[in-house]
């Protein structure tokens, strides 16, 4: 009986084992999720000529885990390109589910909970050819960044540190822009080391002026040689013809000697402030600044501050100290007495102290003659005319003409030592007629004094 028993064990125990074992693969597979997933989300199967991404998105709203699986096909289309597309063709594809340079296009979707997974097919061609151009650019982008480090390294050898500085930004600028194999992070290290280097630094001082030499250096440990041919920048306050604050630059070259003398070639130039002296890459800098990761920026931008100087001054007048006379030739439509106190104000502010003098005339031999004999101390007289040109009208508003001139005289010599050159300026009214032309005035002879 146990034979017969073990023998039918044997025999029918196999067809009964193994659908359950097959039953419990299949339910395992179940439980884990993947059977109920499409076999093209983890073994998609292209066409000939056609290339196949797979995104896969995940969130509790439907809507973002879709644009996450769209973002993560434009991520796998940038690596099999070379190319980032992924900010240049986000607008278009999260909108249409295609990219038309591509022939690309999603094709499948399927959704399971949070998770979606989106299957897009591109031209394999259009892949490739776009490849084959970036692959030109990168050659052609190589080859210009070469002959940059080129010309940097020769400014280098010949101590021409800011030409070196200025053509290395130009080649980070290139490698940040376009496809190179050159690595934009050890060019910036390189500026960076470069600009640290340098040391601009002054001498002979002459605040009251302001002028100072300025030399410009390299940084070594046995000795600092001179930097030649290198641009700096003056910048400093100033005011626009209508007497309002704004910044105002000069530029100069360290020449073969590797320092310059700043003088304020600028009549507009303020008359107390600091100068600061920098290279002259800002517009470089800047230029920079969107297409760098900002960490790389901004060591950039630091070792450019690094180098810096500044030069505080406070501008004297030249006349300082000597007597000066005042007077108005001729007023216009305004009141002479105070057109005489707007200039002895503007003057005190310069260190000049002034009397008022009464003028009848036009400057002239007995005109000079006679203001010196009644001021037997005075050795400078500084006249100002103004005159109504008459009036004008543009689109029913009525415009006043006013000129101004300014002349300053040496009463001892009776000659002209400089003057303003006669100035126009139309306004509505004549109040803004007199403050405008007496400011624009005095700014244009501020260099005289």
């Amino acid at each position: 009986m146990a034979g017969r028993v073990s023998a039918f064990v044997r025999r029918w125990l196999p067809l009964v084992v193994l659908p359950c074992l097959a039953f419990l693969a299949v339910g395992c597979k179940v439980l884990d999720g993947t059977a109920l997933r499409p076999s093209w989300v983890s073994h998609p199967i292209p066409r000939q000529g056609v290339t196949v991404f797979v995104g896969h998105g995940s969130d509790s709203n439907s809507f973002n885990a879709r644009l996450e699986a769209l973002s993560d096909i434009l991520s796998q289309l940038s690596e099999s390109l070379g190319e980032d597309v992924s900010v240049s063709g986000w607008r278009t594809f999260s909108t249409t589910d295609k990219l038309p340079e591509y022939d690309l296009g999603v094709v499948r979707e399927f959704g399971s909970g949070p998770d979606i997974w989106l299957m897009a097919e591109a031209s394999t061609s259009a892949i490739e050819s776009r490849r084959t151009d970036l692959q030109k650019a990168k050659i052609q982008q190589d080859a210009l960044v070469k002959g940059l480090m080129a010309d940097v390294d020769e400014a280098y050898r010949n101590n021409r540190d800011g030409v070196a500085i200025s053509t290395l930004l130009d080649a980070v600028y290139a490698c940040a822009t376009q496809p190179s194999s050159y690595d934009v992070q050890g060019l910036v290290k390189l500026a960076v080391s470069y600009m640290n280097a340098i040391r601009i630094s002054l001498s002979k001082r002459d605040p009251r002026g302001p002028k100072v030499v300025v030399k410009v250096r390299r940084r070594q440990i046995l000795f600092n040689p001179k930097v030649v041919d290198a641009s700096v920048r003056a910048t400093f306050d100033a005011t626009d013809v209508w007497g309002k604050p704004r910044t105002d630059s000069l530029l100069f070259g360290s020449g073969e000697r590797g320092q310059f003398q700043f003088v304020p070639y600028s009549v507009a130039i303020s008359d107390k402030g600091s100068i600061v002296f920098s290279l002259d890459i800002a517009d470089k800098l800047e230029r920079l600044r969107p297409v760098l990761d900002a960490s790389l920026y901004a060591s950039l931008e630091a070792a450019y501050q690094s180098s810096q100087v500044s030069f505080p001054y406070h501008r004297v007048s030249k006349y300082s100290g000597s007597a000066m006379l005042v007077g108005v030739v001729n007023a216009g439509p305004f009141d002479s007495e105070r057109v005489e106190a707007s200039l002895s104000s503007w003057l005190l502010g310069k260190g000049v102290d002034s009397t008022i003098v009464k003028l009848d005339g036009e400057m002239g031999e007995d005109e000079l003659r006679l203001v010196r004999q009644e001021n037997p101390g005075a050795t400078y007289l500084l006249a100002m005319e103004i005159r109504e040109e008459g009036k004008t009208e543009i689109e029913n508003i009525p415009l006043w003409i006013v000129t101004g001139n300014i002349q300053l005289w040496n009463l001892r010599s009776q000659s002209l030592v400089d003057q303003s050159g006669e100035m126009t300026l139309v306004e509505e009214s004549l109040e803004d007629a007199y403050q405008q032309i007496l400011q624009v005035v005095t700014d244009r002879f501020s260099e005289y004094l």
